[in-house]
């Protein structure tokens, strides 16, 4: 996320007066941003346990194909701005 918003900055695209920016994840490091950054904050460990799973299967010759779905709620921040009017020159 920092990346992104760093590179854009250089470019002079701001969140989220050009652009609405989210992170997939919360971070701690979020405390620090002005304003807060809109992320999604769900259960990791769910994942991880999904994926270890699914090596398992891989190791023991089994193909698995199961989707499997996690739980995310969105926390909103000042990172996603209005959508721009029709009238609005894209870039």
């Amino acid at each position: 996320y920092f990346a992104v918003q760093q590179h854009l900055a250089l470019r002079g695209v701001v969140a989220p007066r050009d652009v609405s920016m989210l992170c997939s994840e919360t971070n701690p490091a979020f405390i620090w941003a002005h304003p807060m950054i809109s992320h999604l904050n769900w259960d990791q460990s769910r994942l991880i346990k999904h994926v270890r799973r699914w090596v398992s299967q891989l190791d023991q010759g089994q193909e698995s194909r199961r989707q499997s779905l996690i739980e995310a709620s969105f926390v909103p921040g000042g990172t996603i701005g209005p959508v721009p009017h029709r009238s609005a020159k894209l870039v």
